[in-house]
């Protein structure tokens, strides 16, 4: 009996760099936003959202005076994303 697919004792690289890529991220984001305490927390949100997003929303927190901001970055880049998919999900419902 064969198999369509062959074994291959070692994982691909595509797998590994993939992961690499989204802890690069997530690190990336805790950083910037002096939040590395939550780094599961943005580990979390590459893993659901696209860069693309995510960027987008650290740009908009990293571009607002510190004295702006009601709590901290990493709160308000949380509520961000949450008003995102609050968004997302309205959205769907009605469409």
């Amino acid at each position: 009996m064969t198999s369509k697919h062959s074994f291959n004792p070692n994982p691909e690289p595509y797998h590994y760099l993939h992961h690499a890529k989204e802890k690069a991220l997530a690190l990336e984001l805790a950083e910037a936003l002096n939040d590395t305490e939550a780094l599961s927390y943005y580990l979390g949100a590459v893993k659901k959202y696209p860069e693309t997003l995510l960027r987008e929303i650290l740009i908009k927190v990293i571009s607002i005076p510190p004295d702006k901001i009601k709590k901290t970055r990493g709160a308000l880049f949380n509520y961000l994303l949450q008003q995102y998919e609050y968004n997302q999900y309205n959205k769907r419902s009605w469409n």
